[in-house]
């Protein structure tokens, strides 16, 4: 587990999860070198890279983990699980947030 540009592993919505990474790399070419290697030993393990949410486009942190806390007791209570909760907790997070956690999923993925 990499984190790119940082020490900490970045949350889904924010910029910092509150956990070190155990590693932090800084350019493409260290991220390369670092998967190259990995499969040149033939480890049989993946890599993954972290990339943080740009400050600017990050959710705020509390305002997120109370909508997931509700929005996860929401979906126990309706009894919704296996393939249909990652859709209902992303669209009631959202719903939660006024549009804060999309926006900030947006920002991400372009990022």
């Amino acid at each position: 587990v990499v984190g790119y540009g940082t020490d900490d592993y970045p949350s889904f919505f924010t910029e910092k999860s509150g956990f070190k990474a155990p590693c932090r790399l800084d350019t493409p070419g260290e991220c390369a070198s670092l998967i190259h290697h990995n499969m040149s030993i033939n480890l049989q393990s993946g890599v993954l890279i972290s990339v943080p949410i740009p400050h600017e486009a990050a959710a705020d942190a509390k305002l997120v983990e109370d909508s997931i806390h509700a929005a996860l007791m929401e979906a126990d209570q309706q009894n919704i699980v296996g393939r249909d909760i990652t859709p209902f907790l992303l669209k009631r997070i959202a719903q939660l947030t006024g549009g804060k956690s999309l926006a900030a999923n947006l920002s991400l993925i372009k990022n």
